[in-house]
Parts: structure tokens; C-alpha cells; sequence
């Protein structure tokens, strides 16, 4: 049997146009030639973007990956939804990141009982060591960003002194 082939058809793209007003890309800083991760789910339109914006690298990571060979600039997480993958997303992009590497974090504000919250998400950016968290509403969700400190900054222990006086160090 011969199949005709038409000249008329149009593939389609591998990837979807993301909008280039994405808050995921607009919060992460410069794109062009940084090195990017993309963690979770939901990610190809952010990947596909980042490599149109001109991003040196880019890779996407399922929450079970390894972390990639080579540190990034900037990690991505488009789409937590619960507490558990949040946490994994965020261990994740802290082994993938370097000092001053830059995190972008949407969180839905559609919560359900198993949802994770935007709060949650801060506390587990802080205790992670990401500082300079910045929070903004978009499109019926909320991005986060942070940064990844050059230093930790180690909290020195609070002792009393004879008198009662709180002293450091």
C-alpha cells in the first residue's frame, strides 16, 4: 500500500511558546548565558523559554534525579504541590546551585488539604540558607525568589552572663 505524503501538513513543535512575560523568567534574573535548571513537573515551556532567552545550559530534573553534573546559576521549580516534593525540589536545586545562584518557586493559590502553602514554601527556602526572598502575585499563583548566600552566616549561641545579660559568643 503507497501512502501519500501531503506537503500541507505542519508539525507540531516539540515545545509550546511560553509567554516571555512568565514570572518564572522575569523573577530569576538574567537568562542570557546563564547556566538553568528546571526541577518538577510542568517544566518543557519553561526549558524551551530559558533556551530561546539564551541560556548557556538547561536541563530539567524530575524529583528523583541526580543533581546535574555541572552547578547552575539559576534553578527553576514550576510547580510544587505538596510539602514533601517541595522539600525534595529544594534539597535538589541547593545540590545543583552555586554561591549566589538565584531560585524561582511557584506556588499555586489553588490549596487543597494536601496543597503546600506559600508560607511553607518561605520556611523551607530559609532553612535551606536561601536569603533575599522576594514574593509576588501572578496569574492565580505566587513566584518566589531567593538567592543562595556566597557565605552562611553561622548563628552564634546566646549564653547568659553572671548578671543575666545576654552575651554572644
Amino acid at each position: 500500500m503507497l501512502v501519500e505524503q501531503s506537503n500541507n501538513v505542519v508539525p507540531m513543535p516539540l515545545c509550546t511558546a511560553a509567554d516571555d512575560h512568565d514570572p518564572l523568567l522575569q523573577d530569576g534574573g538574567p537568562i542570557e548565558g546563564a547556566h538553568a535548571v528546571v526541577i518538577g513537573d510542568g517544566g518543557l515551556s519553561v526549558l524551551c523559554a530559558l533556551i530561546r532567552g539564551g541560556a548557556a545550559a538547561a536541563a530539567e530534573l524530575q524529583l528523583s534525579d541526580r543533581s546535574p553534573a555541572e552547578p547552575v546559576e539559576l534553578a527553576i521549580l514550576p510547580n510544587v504541590l505538596s510539602r514533601e516534593a517541595a522539600s525534595r525540589a529544594i534539597s535538589l536545586a541547593c545540590r545543583s546551585l552555586l554561591p549566589c545562584g538565584r531560585i524561582v518557586v511557584r506556588v499555586s493559590a489553588d490549596l487543597h488539604e494536601d496543597r503546600i502553602g506559600v508560607g511553607e514554601v518561605t520556611s523551607l527556602l530559609r532553612q535551606n540558607g536561601f536569603t533575599m526572598l522576594r514574593t509576588r502575585a501572578a496569574d492565580g499563583a505566587t513566584v518566589i525568589s531567593a538567592e543562595r548566600p556566597l557565605f552562611h552566616s553561622a548563628r552564634v549561641p546566646e549564653r547568659r552572663s553572671e548578671r543575666g545579660r545576654v552575651a554572644h559568643g
